[in-house]
């Protein structure tokens, strides 16, 4: 299925996921999200089709 996503609203989701995570994951979770948005979100006209 696809969907079109606010780009900033999920960095705002992941952000918050991020922050309930134990300090000692914080750098693991970090590099996650951020493989995550450059491997498996696609950008179409600064939307996000995922």
């Amino acid at each position: 299925m696809k969907a079109v996503i606010d780009y900033k609203e999920l960095e705002n989701f992941l952000s918050y996921l991020e922050d309930k995570t134990d300090d000692v994951y914080e750098r693991e979770v970090q590099q996650a999200i951020k493989r995550f948005l450059d491997k498996q979100v696609t950008t179409v006209n600064g939307e996000i089709i995922k």
